[in-house]
């Protein structure tokens, strides 16, 4: 075997040599800061509140369950004697002129119905929400505290924290949260001065740095706006180095389980394997690296260490660090493990972290999932991105899948697309060409791979003839190449099922959003796309008032065959049966001339519609009365329906779909711990509310809502 050439210490990265604690281990800034350092600033003393459009009326409506409740005024008096969750509810519910002093002076160790709580007691709530931690309530509040509590939370990241609160709060408030930021950024304490600055550096990016220093001078005066400038000047963007002796940090303990002579090898991208010192330098730094973010310039000069990396080396020696972590009980110490691979970690490390978080909501791990979530965010690649989009979609833990939807849209934002847009982009190829199909080659012989319309793989010899799979490899065959060849068709079956019951989903989901392409997104996304084309041609499509279907040589055909041309300003959509109208009867003759099979009910879809008193009240009475067993319920969260705020007593659902809301109320209700308990329900009320008024309902949604009404019911 040939011996690996280690790499000489002056090839390394610096700071894998000299890593910072040694460079310096102040607990203060250190001298060279001083420039930077503006003693005796003060915050403003203001607050405001600044709500978002509707906000307030969308938090004020989310409550919990009224409590049983007689005389209101001795719930008052015993109020302090009440559990946290039933003081919320006699909050939330009870007459204001007696709640409303009790909530100034109420401080819970945790969140219950904060955002509604804010929505009706504005600032009354503020030291309720800043004791119980509840940041998502606070994002209208703009004051030192709130700002102090969003920048603190950035820098001492939870895994329980909402990626985008800190994100909406900064965008809500944007220079307007400088001055109550730049007393701790200039100030001497190193702890409070990196939160800050890492805060007003993420507000420089969105908002300019000139735009940060002026509304800093506004408030603190010349010198603390050209400190500020300066400060915001220097790494990350200065050489690594300045930014490492800049900041400082101390040394993190190291876990036996991590030492790098169990581990696979580092190497540069020179070839050269890394020293087990410098491998531990590199572990101590990432488990730093969540205190230093990507604002900081010790993270900016981490990630250059990292880039003069062997990318597969890094990221085989990121999975193996990760499988430890998991072998040695995943303690939170040292869930920088899971971090990391976010930083070091590339696509062959996706499947295999979606594979792991996946399971770790039912293993009363959300907090762990949330930051694998994270990971996958970082990672940043499509095939990232895909695993988050079908995590989002798939799981079947509500308050999971919500987290990574946030995410995704998160991220759509930030490439200026909205999570649906971006959904459109991930849809995998498989390596498919234009027409659809691939070339295995195992040597000697190869197969051409296509798929049918149902994403069924099928394949083609070398004679033509078609066989159902493909073959094992054989003798005569490449031994290098007929293996990989047969590995990859069984990936790409396995990802086309996935793929398959994905778009069917998501089309589905389009049409009763009625969302809408220009003619160039259609053709690329759709109709060019290699596996979701064969499921565009089994759907009717419209161009403004003309409906078509894609053929198979890819034009546009209308109900009587003839070749149609988009105009360059239409808007291709999914029409449901509710839009085609008259049109459904001979667009399914024609479908059934073609034997084309529908990926899902559309031109077969029932529609339904409001009669008599509903039009105008949007009450539901055909439906209230009738019992039903509380399985078909609980089922109607597979549809899109959401629970009550009470998540532990089931006695309403909603459902939101364009621009109307149903909900439905029944008796006994469900309780959650033993669902069985009360196994018929008797609907009480069902209510149809359209924020714009009864004649702006959309006719799309209320067909769909009276469908799964009428299914719950067995109309």
């Amino acid at each position: 075997m040939t011996e690996e050439k280690e790499a000489a210490l002056g090839d390394l990265p610096r700071l894998l040599v000299e890593p910072p604690w040694e460079l310096d281990p102040m607990r203060d800034r250190p001298a060279e800061d001083e420039p930077f350092i503006v003693p005796g600033l003060e915050p403003p003393a203001e607050r405001t509140i600044t709500w978002a459009a509707g906000e307030r009326d969308r938090w004020r409506a989310d409550r919990p369950n009224e409590p049983d409740v007689a005389d209101w005024d001795a719930a008052a008096r015993g109020f302090a004697k009440e559990h946290e969750w039933d003081q919320a509810r006699l909050l939330a519910w009870g007459p204001e002129d007696l709640f409303r002093p009790l909530i100034a002076g109420w401080r819970p160790r945790s969140s219950h119905n904060g955002q509604g709580l804010v929505a009706r007691f504005g600032a009354d709530a503020r030291a309720a929400m800043l004791a119980a931690g509840s940041l998502s309530a606070l994002v209208p509040f703009l004051d030192a505290d709130v700002a102090r509590a969003m920048a603190g939370r950035r820098f001492e990241p939870s895994l329980f924290a909402l990626p985008d609160i800190e994100r909406e709060w900064r965008e809500r408030h944007g220079t307007a949260a400088v001055p109550f930021l730049v007393p701790d950024a200039l100030g001497r304490a190193l702890r409070p001065h990196r939160a800050a600055l890492l805060f007003l550096r993420a507000i420089a990016e969105r908002e300019g740095t000139d735009a940060v220093v002026e509304a800093a001078r506004g408030v603190h005066g010349d010198r603390a706006a050209t400190a500020l400038g300066a400060l915001l000047a220097t790494a990350p963007a200065g050489p690594p180095d300045a930014a490492v002796r800049s900041e400082g940090c101390k040394r993190p303990p190291f876990p036996k389980w991590a030492d790098p002579a169990q581990l696979p090898r580092l190497r540069l991208t020179t070839g050269e394997v890394l020293p087990d010192t410098a491998a531990k330098n590199l572990l101590l730094l990432l488990a730093k690296a969540e205190d230093w973010n990507d604002h900081s310039g010790i993270g900016w000069a981490v990630d250059k260490a990292i880039a003069r990396l062997d990318p597969a080396a890094r990221a085989e020696f990121g999975w193996a660090v990760f499988e430890a972590w998991r072998a040695n009980g995943m303690k939170g110490a040292h869930a920088w493990a899971l971090d990391a691979l976010g930083r070091i970690g590339d696509d062959t490390t996706v499947p295999r972290l979606a594979a792991v978080i996946g399971g770790w909501p039912g293993s009363n791990r959300q907090d762990r999932a949330r930051g694998g979530l994270k990971v996958l965010v970082r990672i940043g690649s499509d095939e990232a991105l895909l695993q988050l989009h079908r995590i989002a979609e798939t799981t079947r833990y509500k308050a999971f899948g919500a987290f990574a939807r946030r995410m995704l849209e998160s991220v759509a934002e930030k490439r200026e697309l909205t999570a649906e847009q971006l959904a459109d982009r991930l849809v995998p190829d498989l390596g498919l060409d234009a027409g659809g199909a691939t070339v295995l080659d195992y040597g000697p012989r190869s197969f051409t791979v296509g798929f049918d319309e149902a994403l069924v793989p099928y394949v083609v010899d070398g004679d033509g003839k078609r066989r159902k799979a493909l073959p094992k490899p054989g003798a005569k065959d490449d031994q290098w190449k007929a293996p990989a060849a047969y590995k990859r068709f069984a990936a790409m079956r396995k990802e086309a099922r996935k793929v398959a019951s994905e778009q069917v989903r998501r089309l589905e989901q389009a049409m009763l959003a009625g969302r809408s392409w220009s003619p160039e997104e259609f053709r690329r996304f759709f109709v060019e796309q290699p596996l979701i084309g064969h499921i565009a041609r089994r759907l009717v499509w419209t161009a403004g008032a003309t409906a078509f279907r894609v053929a198979e040589d890819g034009t546009y055909a209308g109900l009587d065959d003839e070749t149609l041309e988009i105009p360059g300003d239409a808007r291709v959509r999914i029409p449901h049966p509710v839009a085609l109208g008259d049109a459904v009867k001979p667009w399914t003759a024609v479908f059934e001339d073609y034997a084309i099979a529908q990926p899902f009910p559309q031109l077969a879809r029932p529609v339904f519609a409001l009669a008599g008193e509903e039009r105008e009240t949007g009450e539901l009475q055909r439906f209230a009365g009738i019992t039903v067993p509380y399985g078909p319920i609980l089922g109607l969260e597979r549809g899109g329906w959401e629970r009550g705020a009470d998540h532990v007593h089931h006695c309403d659902a909603v459902r939101r779909l364009a621009n109307c809301t149903a909900w439905l109320e029944f008796a006994p209700g469900i309780r959650l711990t033993d669902a069985g308990a009360n196994p018929e329900q008797t609907i009480t009320r069902v209510r149809l509310i359209c924020e714009d008024g009864p004649e702006a309902r959309d006719p799309v949604a209320v067909s769909e809502i009276l469908a799964d009404l009428t299914g719950l019911t067995g109309g």
